[in-house]
């Protein structure tokens, strides 16, 4: 987190940009997997925090430059914007000396911004029908509901 921003230069972007895209081409070849795009789109409303997938599209990962990922680490790669999960039966003062060893020195960042409260409120019956070469039919049966994040 903390060294990674000076690490990563174009050609180890181009390197990693070339590992998401494959694993998106994988996820996409997967049966079933136009389905989750349609719900996606379907269920929340152009703008929503939650209206696009986590890989976003082809183009957005071929379109972001070298200065558009710098600015990201800088803006949400940061203690911030992170949390830190310790489980086990540990000793909390070691743990926390542990803590300030690896993260001391990081710089907190810009505090984030949190997304008010919105609920997707949806309101009839909507329906699709994909057809895909897939070894069975499915149904799926979709409700937006409110998270523990608004």
């Amino acid at each position: 987190m903390g060294h990674l921003l000076g690490a990563i230069d174009q050609a180890k972007l181009d390197e990693e940009r070339g590992v998401v895209q494959n694993e998106k081409r994988q996820y996409e070849n997967q049966p079933y997997s136009v389905v989750y795009d349609l719900i996606t789109t379907a269920t929340w409303p152009a703008g929503h925090p939650y209206a696009h997938s986590v890989f976003g599209s082809m183009e957005d990962l071929s379109a972001a430059s070298l200065a558009d990922v710098q600015e990201w680490f800088k803006t949400y790669y940061g203690p911030a914007n992170a949390s830190l999960v310790v489980a086990g039966d540990v000793d909390a003062n070691a743990v926390l000396e542990k803590v300030k060893k690896y993260f001391g020195d990081i710089p907190s960042g810009p505090p984030v911004a949190h997304h008010s409260l919105w609920i997707a409120k949806r309101s009839g019956v909507q329906r699709q029908k994909v057809e895909d070469r897939v070894p069975q039919a499915r149904l799926y049966k979709v409700w937006n509901i409110r998270n523990g994040f608004g």
